[in-house]
């Protein structure tokens, strides 16, 4: 066994043995795999994890910079590697590291902008994904995973005016999301389910999670949906409209951002990181006066062979009058 085999395994040993959740623990191996390729690079000889010293560290944050990588990436490597040695003494700063912001680059994109961006999308699989980000404020992973879900989330939707999203989450937490739009989600759900019912199971049917998420996620760039405006901002245009209603309806503003939080996965007490990050720029005002209704209606009227059964679909219930919040 080599060096590289060896001094991995024990890393790898290590990540599993720390915990965290399974998206933690794929990036701690993947900083791994990168330190011991690099060590290989370099001639260094590291056979076991106690062998590591500050010298090695400082030398392959040099070599990252010199790459590019960004600061957030850096100390997100560096907590990676502190998991498993408690040898690395140097601070980020001492290590060279630029002090990153957490704040990001992602802007929510306007109603008319996501009007624009459903439109070019060509398969109404993808149209549905993009509103299930921007109407219940779900991640990529989440909006790949809800197929399965579906049945459930209209059961809840109609009983408790609320969506409980249990699969893709991070961490395996489950969350409450309140609803704001209830006529649209509820029929944006149940075209979700004609699709879901006619892809075997899957919202974006594809061999593997893994591909499923790459074709979506090529497709919304196509679209539009990129760089400041890439899927993940749909949940910054939710945040942003969650706390306007809240404050619409009478909560003040630390309610308002709590009980976003919450809705994003969040803790309660995020409510200073949700105000930073989500809600640190204005949704512009739809120019043409769109709503979430008129966008569910988009995807409809463009896809006239899909949809046109959703209000007599298995389980639909004219709604005669909403439940209360």
């Amino acid at each position: 066994m080599n060096m590289a085999t060896t001094l991995q395994d024990e890393m790898n040993r290590m990540a599993l043995k720390t915990g965290g959740s399974e998206n933690t623990k794929d990036g701690r191996m993947q900083t791994y795999s990168l330190f011991v390729d690099w060590c290989i690079l370099e001639n260094i000889q590291l056979k076991h994890i106690w062998h590591i010293k500050n010298r090695h560290v400082l030398k392959y944050v040099q070599f990252r910079l010199s790459l590019g990588i960004s600061p957030r990436t850096l100390k997100n490597e560096m907590s990676h590697l502190r998991s498993v040695t408690n040898r690395i003494t140097l601070t980020n700063d001492q290590l060279g590291i630029p002090r990153g912001s957490r704040k990001g680059v992602r802007m929510p994109p306007s109603e008319d902008y996501i009007m624009e961006c459903l439109q070019r999308l060509n398969r109404i699989e993808f149209q549905v994904a993009v509103l299930l980000q921007r109407l219940l404020g779900l991640r990529s992973k989440e909006v790949i995973m809800i197929g399965p879900a579906i049945k459930a989330l209209l059961i809840e939707l109609r009983k408790w005016y609320l969506v409980n999203i249990t699969r893709g989450t991070k961490g395996g937490k489950s969350r409450n999301v309140d609803i704001h739009e209830y006529e649209a989600i509820r029929d944006l759900l149940l075209l979700a389910q004609e699709l879901v019912n006619k892809n075997g199971g899957q919202l974006i049917p594809a061999k593997s999670l893994k591909a499923a998420q790459s074709k979506y996620l090529k497709a919304a760039a196509r679209a539009g949906l990129k760089h400041e405006h890439a899927p993940h901002s749909l949940r910054y245009s939710f945040a942003v409209h969650a706390i306007e209603t809240y404050k619409d309806i009478g909560f003040d503003e630390d309610e308002a951002l709590a009980r976003t939080a919450l809705s994003l996965g969040h803790g309660a007490g995020r409510t200073r990181f949700v105000k930073s990050v989500y809600a640190r720029h204005p949704v512009e005002p739809s120019v043409n006066g769109i709503t979430p209704m008129d966008l569910v209606a988009c995807v409809m009227e463009s896809n006239s062979n899909w949809g046109s059964n959703t209000r007599h679909a298995p389980g639909y219930v004219q709604d005669t009058a909403q439940p209360q919040p």
